[in-house]
């Protein structure tokens, strides 16, 4: 998973630092996602060593450049296929928003359904 983020190029393997890493797939046509992602966004700033890539499943650029300032201190990338985007179905993602939690590795340690449990669960990990 690749993106461009001020003027430079990123990856999820190339993210350092944190011992937890929150990996988020919505959209921000999603009004489940306009409704819950903030409320997440606020409550992240109270836990340490997690970081954020929040993976925007678009149809275009426009609302979505107008939502992610919003979330600023969340890495941001976009797939503009929206349902189509291959990481629909390498991460069988079937609503927005779905969450992944993953360790400093990158490697997938659970699936919350919900911020209430991704919450839940960094808290207690």
């Amino acid at each position: 998973m690749t993106w461009e983020e001020n003027g430079e190029r990123k990856s999820l393997s190339s993210l350092s630092g944190a011992s937890k890493y929150l990996l988020i797939f919505w959209s921000s046509t999603c009004s489940h996602c306009l409704n819950e992602i903030p409320g997440l966004y606020d409550e992240l700033k109270n836990i340490k060593d997690t970081e954020v890539l929040a993976v925007g499943l678009e149809d275009g650029l426009e609302n979505w450049k107008k939502t992610i300032p919003r979330l600023a201190d969340f890495h941001h990338a976009i797939a503009l296929e929206k349902w189509d985007s291959p990481y629909v179905q390498t991460f069988a993602i079937q609503q927005t928003p779905t969450y992944f939690i993953l360790d400093e590795n990158k490697r997938i340690l659970d699936r919350p359904e919900s911020a209430e449990k991704v919450l839940e669960y960094l808290k207690k990990h």
